[in-house]
C-alpha cells in the first residue's frame, strides 16, 4: 500500500477517532467488505519498524473486531526501542485487543503496568471498562468516577457518567 494513498490518509484520521466505548458503534463497517484480504496479507509483510503502519492496521482491524492478529502482530514489537508516544499507543491497541476478546486480566496487566506514566483517558477509561465487563462494578464505579474527576473535558466524560449512573443502581 502506497503510505501517500488518499484512502490511508483518510483512514488515518478516522482510526485515530476510534475508541473503546459500547455506547458508540464503529463506523466504517463497510471496510470489513473492501479491505480484509489485503489488510490480512499486510500482516506478514509489515517491517516490525513501521509502526505507522501498525497502528493504521490494528485501527482497521478493530473495526472489523478481528483482534487476534492485533495481537500476534503487536507481540511481536520491540518496545525498548519506541518513542514515548507510539509505546502508549501499541500498548492502548494491545490491552483493547484483549479486552474485546475477554481476556480481561491480560487487558489489565498491560494497563496496570504503565499506569503511572499513562496520562491518556483512553487507558482510564478501558480500565473501567475491564473492570465492568470483569464483573468488578465497585471497581468499575470507582474507576469511572475518578476518571470524570481528572478528565472533566474527555470526549469520554459523558460515557463515564452514564455508566457510572448505571453501576450505582448495584
Amino acid at each position: 500500500i502506497n503510505p501517500q494513498s488518499n484512502s490511508e490518509i483518510d483512514n488515518t484520521y478516522k482510526s485515530k477517532a476510534m475508541i473503546a466505548n459500547s455506547f458508540i458503534p464503529p463506523t466504517l463497517s463497510s471496510l470489513e467488505k473492501k479491505y480484509p484480504p489485503i489488510w490480512l496479507k499486510l500482516l506478514d509483510k509489515i517491517p516490525y519498524d513501521n509502526i505507522l503502519r501498525m497502528k493504521l492496521l490494528a485501527g482497521h482491524l478493530t473495526m472489523q473486531n478481528n483482534y487476534q492478529p492485533i495481537i500476534t502482530m503487536i507481540s511481536q514489537v520491540d518496545f525498548n526501542i519506541l518513542d514515548k508516544h507510539d509505546y502508549d499507543d501499541l500498548n492502548y491497541w494491545l490491552a483493547n485487543a484483549f479486552f474485546h476478546i475477554g481476556k480481561y486480566e491480560e487487558a489489565e496487566d498491560i494497563i496496570l503496568s504503565n499506569l503511572t506514566s499513562l496520562t491518556d483517558d483512553r487507558f482510564h477509561f478501558l480500565l473501567a471498562m475491564i473492570y465492568e465487563s470483569n464483573h468488578r462494578k465497585k471497581n468499575a464505579k470507582e474507576e469511572y468516577l475518578k476518571f470524570i474527576q481528572k478528565y472533566p473535558n474527555s470526549d469520554y466524560k459523558m460515557a463515564a457518567q452514564i455508566k457510572a449512573r448505571m453501576l450505582n443502581r448495584y
